[in-house]
């Protein structure tokens, strides 16, 4: 799925594509369903006014489009309610559909609730029962590959903590990289750049600067493909003019195609130490700390 690989823009393409014909004959029921993951992708993306249109188009469909694919449908949705409803409205809504999907013990949704939440950074760290370690345990109960990756979330990050890294059903040692390897592997590179992206800064906050900076290096390897997608986990930000002063924002917009400090200072005739002063400031008002989390 294009929205799982992190592919918004062909998403967009082919949904927009679906709606036109879905427009003309919907014999099967399925335009608000499509409205739905268009929601999704537009939001990954940043157009917030065509995600509350297709979110709108959504809640306004039957209540039988999409049929059995509904649930898919609702979780997928939880990216956009926390982008245009906030994450208090976003946090109910997902334990809404955790506890439908417990009580029914449909183990495949409530394992991909139960990631999303993770994703979507709407369970607090110390929330064991949603957290990484429930995550694992019902991942458990799931065949399949994307099941198996998801199973060692909790080992790959403790390791990451120095807390061990065991995967409890293989016994073998599990770490973020070889998570993020086996997401690419599997052709999930959104996953992938999520991994690393919160195990760096799982890694700065327990003092390894050097294997923090690798780890964002992964992430911005795996992310480039994507273009401008960003998710919680990913922490990315558009560099946008407010609050930036007017050199801020030009220093900003040409590391964001991944110049380094002494090409940029070269090209706006500065000294590197001014371009690093700039680049510093913006990240601070921007709430980043490196420039691979700018989004042009």
């Amino acid at each position: 799925m294009f929205l799982d690989a992190g592919d918004a823009t062909e998403a967009t393409d082919l949904l927009g594509q679906a709606s036109a014909l879905l427009a003309m004959r919907d014999s099967t029921n399925l335009a608000g369903f499509t409205a739905a993951l268009d929601s999704v992708a537009a939001t990954m993306t940043g157009n917030l006014e065509r995600a509350r249109e297709r979110y709108q188009a959504w809640l306004a469909a039957s209540s039988t489009s999409g049929r059995l694919s509904r649930p898919e449908a609702d979780r997928l949705t939880l990216h956009t309610i926390l982008a245009l409803d906030g994450e208090q409205a976003a946090r109910e809504r997902f334990e809404e559909l955790v506890a439908e999907a417990e009580h029914a013990e449909y183990w495949h949704s409530l394992m991909r609730l139960l990631h999303d939440g993770w994703r979507l950074q709407l369970v607090p760290p110390e929330h064991d029962r949603w957290g990484l370690p429930r995550l694992a345990e019902v991942a458990g109960r799931v065949q399949g590959t994307l099941a198996g990756l998801l199973r060692v979330y909790d080992a790959a990050f403790s390791e990451v903590n120095g807390q061990g890294g065991v995967d409890d059903v293989a016994g073998t040692p599990r770490t973020a990289e070889m998570l993020i390897a086996d997401h690419l592997r599997t052709g999930r590179p959104l996953f992938a750049a999520e991994v690393a992206a919160r195990a760096a800064e799982l890694a700065s906050e327990v003092g390894a600067k050097g294997r923090a900076s690798r780890l964002l290096d992964l992430c911005a390897e795996a992310v480039a493909p994507l273009g401008e997608v960003n998710t919680p986990s990913l922490g990315r930000v558009r560099v946008r003019e407010a609050p930036l002063s007017e050199r801020e924002l030009e220093v900003c917009e040409l590391a964001a195609t991944g110049m380094s400090n002494g090409a940029i200072a070269e090209q706006l005739f500065l000294s590197p130490r001014t371009v690093e002063g700039h680049l510093q400031r913006a990240y601070m008002k921007l709430g980043v700390t490196d420039r691979r989390q700018l989004i042009a």
